[in-house]
């Protein structure tokens, strides 16, 4: 008997025109107001979409490392070896349970038309189709659907697709997907010879590489759903589930995982924002960033208080809720944010500040800084190899590197000057001469330095004006 001509289908197009795939990705949608804000979700470090000119052609199957995989011998009553972990048990599954519904009942004769590779993919996340590699014709008996792998696979569903090799060949898969919302791929890979072990595996990788993500939230589990994976139709299956979460309430334990994986070069971390607002400081938290007296040697001119200088803002100074907050890395969290928010998301910044004031003889200028801060409260989430890492309700208080424009179109400056005058006690008073005309604040003056206190090294502006100081206008 002359053996049947093996067909071997390679869509090769899928690779070489792979800049005009178009590729169905879930994006995060991330909005101008804290509503929006909290539905932000990407992953820090990186987008939540994958460019098909960054995926290259795919690799031989045998160069992969999967993540799960099966393999039995195709003799009756050969054994089962399997490579992965099985899925946690507090694993995120699909939804859909039972993804065969479509598959024809057995028919007589089909299983000695050769080796069968009907294969099931079950997915959390919805997947598009990045090309495909088949030896094989479409599985006699079975749904026309399952003669094709599908361009999509939706959120919790499943996808399911069946070829067939001739009677001395075999039926071999290997398709690929990207991930909704992250630069992931599904790899999946199975081989069903008439003689020979039968395979199936999977692995989650990084697109870009083609080498395994270990960093991904999603994981995947290769098993057989018939005959224990023997015989020419083992059915395999592939299980694209989201790893377990683990939520940290441990105080030591929270900033050592901070401290190992939220670093510059750890692009596991992301931070869900909830909440965000600008806060301008009350008056008792201005700070005061210099101080002139003008104890000259004549009474009728004034002096100028001038000074510039860069004042710099600390990040480990502006943190707020937690211990644990000390640790992690602000830094890249604004990468969780739209791009317009990422300019108040520094670790420290320098901020110009300068005077030019004239100021009268036996007084002091005071010149205070009022800060403008960036109020962000929500979770860490860290992704590891098998779990997701939850650190909920932490909150960070930031200073702004530069104007901040709110969802109102109100405008924060990063730090306002304000002056406050207030009467000194010169050292000279006795030598330095009144003038003729003695002017109307000096008598002022006199007065309040008979029932004022000394002015402190740092006065708060309650202080000064408590104790007959006053504000002064600032050019």
């Amino acid at each position: 008997m002359t053996p049947k001509t093996r067909t071997r289908v390679r869509s090769r197009s899928s690779w070489i025109g792979a800049i005009a795939l178009s590729l169905t990705v879930a994006i995060g949608a991330v909005g101008c107001s804290p509503d929006t804000l909290a539905q932000s979700t990407k992953a820090v470090g990186d987008e939540s979409s994958v460019d098909a000119s960054e995926i290259p052609q795919a690799p031989d199957p045998a160069t992969i490392e999967p993540m799960s995989s099966a393999t039995s011998s195709a003799e009756a009553g050969g054994e089962i070896s399997t490579t992965g972990d099985d899925i946690p048990a507090d694993a995120v599954l699909p939804a859909v349970q039972s993804a065969s519904a479509e598959e024809p009942a057995p028919q007589s004769g089909d299983q000695k038309l050769g080796p069968r590779a009907a294969m099931t993919v079950q997915t959390l996340p919805g997947l598009a189709k990045f090309g495909a590699d088949v030896t094989g014709g479409g599985c006699r008996g079975y749904n026309a659907s399952w003669s094709t792998i599908p361009d999509r696979i939706a959120a919790n569903n499943a996808g399911n697709w069946c070829f067939q090799g001739d009677v001395l060949g075999a039926a071999e898969i290997q398709a690929n997907f990207t991930i909704d919302g992250s630069k992931d791929l599904l790899w999946t890979h199975t081989k069903i010879p008439t003689i020979g072990d039968n395979t199936v595996a999977c692995s989650i990788l990084d697109a870009r590489t083609w080498k395994p993500q270990t960093r991904s939230r999603y994981a995947c589990k290769a098993e057989w759903t018939a005959d224990k994976g023997h015989g020419l139709n083992p059915k395999p299956k592939i299980t694209l589930y989201e790893k377990p979460t683990v939520v940290i309430t441990d105080q030591a334990e929270a900033e050592q995982l901070l401290t190992e994986k939220c670093s510059k070069n750890e692009p596991t971390c992301r931070f869900i924002s909830t909440k965000q607002e600008v806060k301008t400081q009350d008056r008792a938290h201005w700070h005061v960033l210099h101080s002139y007296q003008n104890c000259g040697p004549s009474r009728e001119e004034n002096a100028r208080h001038k000074w510039s200088k860069g004042v710099e803002h600390k990040l480990e100074h502006k943190l707020a809720g937690s211990a644990t907050l000390t640790i992690g890395n602000p830094e890249k969290l604004a990468l969780a944010i739209e791009a317009k928010y990422s300019r108040a998301w520094e670790l420290e910044h320098t901020y110009k500040a300068s005077i030019d004031v004239p100021v009268v003889w036996g007084w002091a200028s005071i010149l205070y800084g009022q800060e403008s801060n960036l109020h962000v409260s929500g979770s860490f989430e860290i992704v590891e190899e098998k779990r997701i890492v939850r650190i909920n309700d932490t909150s960070y208080m930031l200073p702004l590197s530069e104007s901040w424009t709110d969802e109102t179109n109100m405008t924060y400056a990063a730090e306002q000057l304000h002056g406050f005058a207030y009467p000194v006690k010169c050292p000279n008073e006795d030598i330095v001469p009144k003038p003729d005309d003695e002017k109307e604040h000096d008598k002022e003056r006199e007065k309040l330095l008979q029932s004022a206190p000394e002015l402190p090294e740092n006065p708060t502006p309650d202080w000064i004006l408590a104790h007959g100081g006053m504000e002064i206008e600032l050019d």
